[in-house]
């Protein structure tokens, strides 16, 4: 990993399959939440050409909205947003779905460091700018290792 990007692992179950192994023709899903509607919709049109599923919010009560009606295994999202911010939308989400791992987006690394150590578990920042490719690979390997 670079120096850009910091992850903490996820222990247990991932999703609906232990270890995050998916079904035959079962594609992850993953919802993308930014307030900037052309980041938000790059990045899911992005990840649906490499065949996952994409739900797409841009607020954190929408995405909240979003997890209680879809099956989502990973969740991706900005940290600086109106409202809730992304640590705040991962705290909530995991109220429900404690194992949910997500990848924080920021521009400021800082950010990680202020997240208390216990809540960084399953917690991958990747900071802007990034490059698409960057994006896809810490995304394969967190929903499928």
């Amino acid at each position: 990993m670079t120096d850009r990007i910091r992850h903490e692992g996820v222990s247990g179950r991932r999703g609906d399959f232990a270890g995050g192994s998916e079904p035959p023709g079962r594609r992850p899903a993953i919802l993308v939440v930014d307030d900037d509607e052309g980041i938000r919709e790059n990045l899911a049109e992005l990840l649906s050409m490499e065949q996952y599923r994409t739900f797409t919010a841009a607020n954190a009560e929408e995405a909240l909205n979003r997890l209680r009606s879809n099956h989502v295994d990973l969740l991706l999202t900005d940290f600086q947003m109106p409202g809730a911010n992304g640590v705040e939308l991962i705290e909530a989400a995991r109220q429900d779905h404690p194992d949910l791992p997500a990848i924080l987006i920021t521009a400021f690394p800082y950010v990680y460091e202020q997240i208390d150590p216990g809540r960084r578990r399953g917690v991958t920042l990747l900071l802007k700018p990034f490059a698409a490719d960057e994006v896809l690979g810490i995304v394969a390997r967190i929903v499928r290792p």
